[in-house]
């Protein structure tokens, strides 16, 4: 099917790197040329041609005039300001109504385009598409992109709040608040993995309800139940409007950056430095440590395969609920209880080395049990909050 798709130039076609876009002015005094466009055709490939049309000279040597582009925009009815149209990346919907978070947002072909717009995912006239011609300075928006640390620092200020720690945070106040965090971190443990798989994080996992009818459009473009998708939007909606849990999400943002540079230990980092003011926060380097692979390692996370769909990798993903060291460590705590009170009780009727030894021997049979996943994943968390092996390691992560 072909398409009639009018570009307007932001910028001068000729300008050398990093361009002079004025974004004040209006769409209908621009300059525009209309390109007939095929669904399947990229939003890349229709700014390559609509940038020929224009004259615009590359800004590296033997690129193509997409590659000039680094936020996209659509006209709006209502005239709205340009700058305040820009995006950096696009949301869009399959063609069974998914969402797809897609960060190259010059991939996106046109028919994904119109459909997304068409359900109110993204704002504006697909057929009027800015081509904007300069590089960004100084562009960057809050959140965080990691899953892990975005579900493991939450984990800590609710393992923390069911203990009254009231130095951590002062719970009391926002109570009601990180109940409804927890039912949607509860949520996005056992989703993560598949919207991770398809692009989002959690900085931008809810731009895909933006225009939603009610909870089952939002559960068919998260791919989740509606009673899922409830709470996911009211998660997002706390952390929009409450200014205290708003804080504590900026917290995190600053903490990921940080992780991201190499700090090992940012889980107590994080928590050591809440509630206090810039200049009583502890130092960075203290929580720092030699370890610049940690973050790659121990992030590494399950991909879906592209064409899976199957209700197998929805049962897995059902089980990705605590992070491998709580339950390494309900391994840990297990096997030396176990030891030690066979080692006692063996050793009443026994020599001492024979009991220790079989104490080993068992101790060392429960570790294998353990190995399989299942298990690991349901009896070592236990086994983890009940020691609190974290405060006597001393750390956190």
């Amino acid at each position: 099917m072909v398409h009639r798709v009018t570009v307007a130039l932001v910028g001068d076609p000729k300008s050398p790197p990093p361009g002079m876009a004025d974004l004040e002015l209006a769409w209908e005094v621009r300059p525009q040329i209309e390109l007939d466009v095929e669904s399947e055709e990229s939003l890349a490939s229709i700014l390559d041609r609509a940038g020929a049309e224009f004259g615009a000279v590359p800004f590296q040597p033997g690129g193509q005039p997409s590659d000039d582009a680094f936020w996209i925009a659509l006209a709006q009815p209502s005239h709205q300001p340009l700058w305040e149209l820009l995006q950096s990346e696009l949301t869009v919907l399959d063609e069974h109504g998914e969402a797809l978070w897609v960060a190259d947002w010059k991939t996106v072909q046109y028919d994904q385009l119109q459909r997304s717009v068409d359900a109110g995912v993204i704002a504006g006239d697909a057929s009027r598409i800015y081509y904007i011609r300069q590089v960004p300075q100084g562009d960057g928006s809050l959140g965080v992109e990691s899953w892990r640390l975005f579900l493991e620092l939450w984990e800590l200020i609710r393992i923390h709040a069911d203990d009254g720690t009231d130095a951590v945070v002062d719970i009391g106040e926002i109570a009601g608040g990180l109940a409804v965090i927890w039912a949607g971190i509860k949520v996005a443990r056992r989703r993560f993995p598949r919207w991770m798989q398809r692009g989002a994080t959690p900085a931008n996992l809810d731009r895909a309800l933006v225009g939603t009818m009610d909870e089952n459009d939002a559960a068919e473009r998260l791919g989740c139940s509606p009673e899922e998708a409830i709470a996911v939007i009211a998660m997002y909606e706390r952390l929009r409007t409450d200014d205290r849990i708003s804080a504590l999400y900026a917290e995190m943002s600053e903490v990921e950056s940080l992780a991201r540079s190499g700090m090992y230990d940012y889980g107590r980092y994080f928590l050591d430095r809440l509630g206090k003011r810039p200049d009583e926060r502890p130092v960075p380097e203290q929580y720092a440590y030699e370890l610049k692979d940690y973050w790659d390692q121990s992030f590494e996370l399950p991909r879906v395969p592209e064409d899976d769909t199957s209700e197998a990798w929805e049962e897995e993903g059902e089980d990705v609920e605590w992070r491998d060291y709580e339950a390494l460590y309900g391994v840990f705590a297990f096997t030396v209880i176990l030891l030690v009170a066979l080692t006692v009780a063996l050793g009443v009727e026994t020599s001492w080395p024979v009991a220790v030894a079989l104490g080993f021997l068992a101790a060392l049979g429960t570790a294998s049990v353990f190995a399989i996943r299942p298990v690991r994943r349901r009896i070592g968390p236990v086994a983890y909050r009940l020691l609190r092996l974290s405060d006597l390691f001393g750390r956190v992560d």
